[in-house]
This record gives C-alpha cells, structure tokens and sequence, in this order.
C-alpha cells in the first residue's frame, strides 16, 4: 500500500490509493442495481449459484466478504424458488431477528431418513463477521460435510467503489493490516459536515448506545412523540417474544428510519430502506405539520418518504413470528416493520449498505466487530471512524 501524505495540519491524511479514479474504481452501473431486472445484472458467480440450486438441485454454502452480494443473491434466489415451488413448500430463516420468516415450517419433513428430512439446504454468510452467539460454528457441525455438496465464493466487491479501500477491508477481515491502511483509518476520526443536513447514521457495538442517541436524536425533532406500542403473544413466557421487533416505537413527523420488511409487491421496498417520517394519517385526515395531543397515538398510521421511491407510503403493522424445531409458533409480534435509523447496533447492520456513517468503536466486544461495522461503508469519504482501537482487528483463528 502506498504512503499516505498530510493533507493538512489537523492531522488528516490523503493518498491516491485512498481517492476514487478510473483506474481502481467500479463502475457505478455496477452496483446501482436496485433499478434493473435480476436476470439482468447477476454476475456469472452468482448466477452459477442459481445454477446449482435450481437445476443441479444441490445442497450449497455460499459466502464472502461484506459487499460482495451475499443477500441480493439470496433475494433473487428466493423469489425464484418462491416462483417454481410455492411460498409454502420453501422455508427462509436467520440468525437475527431482523428475519421475517422461519425455517419451522421445513422440518415437517423430518420423518425422512436422510439429514434434514431430505430437504435441499441453502446456506450463506461469513464466518469471518460476527460469531455466533451462543454454541460453535455451523461448519463445526458433524453433519457439515454430509450436508453441504458444493461451495460458492462470492469474490466482486459491489458495496465499495474504492479497490483500495475494499483491499484494506480485506485484510482486516483477515486479522492483518499495513501501517499506512492503519493511520488512514486513525484519520477518518475527522468531523465531517453535511451541507443538505441529512446526517449519517451511526454505528454502536451495545443496543443501550442505540437508544440513547436514537432517544436524543428524536428530542431534538420538534413536535409531539407519537407511541406504536407492539401487540405481542407467547405461549411459553416472555423470552420467546424477545428481538422479534421494536416493542415499543417512538416517531414524530420529520423522524428517519429504516424498513425492515421485504415487500413482495415492491422490489424496492426491502429490508434497510431508509425514509423519513412526512405525516401522520387519521382516516382522512393528515397532520404535515403538527399532531393535536388531543388526537391517540392508536388512530394515527405513519407516512414515510422513502428513498429512491418516488410515492409516499403509509405503513401498516406486520406480524413477526417465532417457532421452535417443530413448527410451532411460540411468538408473535404485531407491529410497523420500521426502526429509527439515527444509529443502528453493529449486530442488526449486517447485510446493510450505509453511504454516510459514523462508526464509534467504544465497548467493541468482539473482534469481528469493527470489521463488519466500516464494511458498511459504500464511500470513505463519508465515513467517521472515533475511538479506533488497533487491537481489535484480530480475526477469530477459527
């Protein structure tokens, strides 16, 4: 990596390895793929992906870096199976609790001999992010090598633009960095103002961080907080009704948030859209301005102008769901599928493509941490890096 030159005398550093050219840039066409059709823009790894499931018919394990398409391949897989099979016969699950669906309704199968009932198994993700929560890795498994057939690696960045950059990432997913890709980093830690005032979201390692700054973000808002409380269900105690959703949601008119739902009939309205808050509706009535206290939070529906989405769209509650092994729905959660998205926990952002981001390292517990919250980044200019911290960059030696 080349030597990084001072910029100026407050410490900020600059490179041409560091600054977008011709020569190590992608194309923007592609990785603006939201507005193409999926048969259109899957690159030959992805498309061999497809292959293997949906002729060859095999069991696989796919993965690789963060950015390189991971669950845009997954969504366009799934909506192919969706489309051959029938939503019921093809069960999605997740190891967050951002998932919508649950792989309960798979195991029906399991009065088959073979592994899993027979049923064909799609897996994806990366190891080298963040570790499991509880118990060892699924590639620890002793049914592993019986179950997977083959194995994709995704290897072409579409997050980052930056071919340096994302060489930098790379090394840090593996534990290793150069001095000079480490005081780059040190040098993102400089304020970076946005003249539209749409500030960036921020990263934090612990959900307490979360709602703090997401509870002072939304003070500052004027105008009144309107409540969504969640209707929740168990038949077995509390703890099964934990990360289903947001229990209670806080909004106000002008709030930013995120989606967090895949819309079947929207292809553009996925899980991490980001919006604003423009109105609230109370049957005919809107409120643009200002919401009468006098009015319950419990008729108000929220209107959100999202991204990239030229109508605005009145949200609507959607039902989270648990089940155990057995297909038994042991949770359900009823509630509007969106989170403030002034920060997020480094935890729920995987899978997530933030342009402007600030990352604060403090009470980074886990290694892989920080090297999935800066691989959120699509641009380093619009990235603020505090309190980094060079010994967390070790991988897990797993």
């Amino acid at each position: 990596m080349s030597k990084l030159k001072r910029k100026n005398n407050e410490g900020k550093y600059n490179s041409k390895k560091f600054k977008p050219s011709k020569k190590n840039v992608i194309e923007d066409d592609e990785i603006e793929k939201d507005n193409k059709k999926p048969e259109e823009i899957l690159s030959p790894e992805q498309q061999e992906i497809i292959d293997i499931v949906m002729n060859e018919k095999k069991s696989l394990f796919f993965t690789g870096s963060g950015g390189c398409g991971k669950t845009f391949t997954l969504n366009v897989l799934i909506k192919k199976l969706y489309a051959k099979y029938g939503e019921n016969n093809i069960g999605v699950t997740s190891s967050t609790g951002l998932s919508a669906m649950n792989i309960g309704d798979c195991m029906r199968n399991s009065k088959n001999k073979k592994l899993f009932g027979g049923i064909q198994l799609v897996l994806s993700g990366d190891f080298l992010q963040l570790r499991p929560v509880r118990g060892k890795y699924a590639f620890e498994s002793k049914v592993w090598d019986s179950v997977v057939e083959k194995y994709v690696m995704l290897k072409k960045p579409y997050r980052q633009t930056d071919m340096d950059f994302i060489d930098g990432l790379n090394k840090m997913r593996f534990g290793e960095i150069d001095l000079d890709f480490l005081e780059y980093i040190k040098s993102l830690s400089r304020e970076i103002k946005y003249e539209d005032g749409d500030n960036p979201t921020r990263l934090f390692s612990t959900v307490r961080q979360v709602e703090i700054c997401n509870k002072n973000k939304l003070n500052d808002l004027p105008g009144r907080i309107i409540i969504f409380k969640a209707e929740e269900w168990s038949v077995a105690g509390k703890n099964n009704k934990s990360t289903l959703s947001e229990s209670t949601l806080n909004l106000k008119i002008g709030a930013k948030v995120l989606y967090i739902w895949n819309e079947k009939e929207n292809n553009k309205l996925v899980n991490g859209t980001k919006g604003k808050v423009v109105e609230f509706k109370n049957g005919n009535i809107v409120y643009r301005d200002k919401v009468p206290e006098n009015v319950a939070s419990v008729f108000l529906k929220p209107i959100v102008k999202f991204s990239g989405i030229e109508e605005e769209i009145e949200i609507t509650p959607k039902k989270f769901f648990k089940k155990n092994n057995d297909g038994v729905i042991m949770a359900t959660c009823k509630q509007l599928p969106l989170i403030l998205r002034y920060s997020i926990s480094i935890h729920k952002s995987q899978g997530m493509s933030i342009f402007r981001l600030v990352v604060d390292c403090n009470n980074i517990f886990q290694s892989e941490q920080l090297y999935v919250a800066l691989s959120r980044a699509t641009d380093p200019n619009n990235l603020q890096v505090l309190n980094f911290n060079q010994k967390k960059l070790k991988a897990n030696e797993k």
